[in-house]
């Protein structure tokens, strides 16, 4: 009960009401990924009791597209790491990456609503939250690729300090200083 009274405490403050609604439903709708269906399921009763019709309005995308767009965001985000990724992805399950690739970033993160950079602060929000080291680094990463900087990404820090327990906290830095490390690296090398 205690997240559902900080979720509407959360939405009625002020910051919160002058949000465009799109951005709202589009960060619900991408909470799925990382965090789960009920949690997006609940926030949207929460977002209810604000927004009469809290709906997106977007059209489907055939799983086709949704393949391409994937493809072609995912490529954008993690650069010369994508091959990689795929290969990681496939050694888990052979399912997984066209699962990661159609539905994770074809079918949410490629939607319109968010840019890409607010999608890939969302995702390290809540994964750091969560305490998901691995894939923290790898949105972390991604955000990087995208021009985001480390201190923004940082700045995350302050905003889950309220959320996440302490030692997730102190993944989250741990995280986001190894990634920005291994990226000096790589442009000196």
């Amino acid at each position: 009960m205690g997240k559902k009274r900080e979720l509407l405490r959360l939405v009625r403050k002020p910051a919160f009401q002058r949000l465009p609604r799109t951005k709202i439903v589009e960060t619900l709708l991408e909470v799925h990924l990382f965090a789960g269906f009920p949690a997006t399921i609940e926030g949207f009763f929460q977002l209810r009791q604000l927004i009469k019709s809290p709906s997106s309005g977007q059209k489907r995308i055939t799983p086709r597209e949704r393949r391409r767009k994937g493809i072609g965001l995912c490529r954008r985000i993690y650069g010369r790491n994508f091959e990689r990724l795929m290969q990681n992805l496939d050694s888990l399950n052979p399912e997984l990456s066209g699962w990661v690739l159609e539905d994770g970033y074809g079918k949410v993160l490629a939607r319109p609503g968010l840019g890409i950079v607010e999608r890939e602060l969302i995702a390290v929000a809540i994964l750091a939250a969560q305490g998901w080291r691995r894939q923290l680094n790898s949105h972390v990463r991604g955000a990087l690729n995208l021009g985001v900087r480390p201190q923004e990404i940082k700045e995350i820090g302050h905003i889950i300090a309220h959320y996440a327990q302490t030692r997730r906290l102190r993944m989250f830095e741990k995280t986001v200083n190894e990634a920005v490390a291994g990226l000096r690296r790589l442009k000196t090398s």
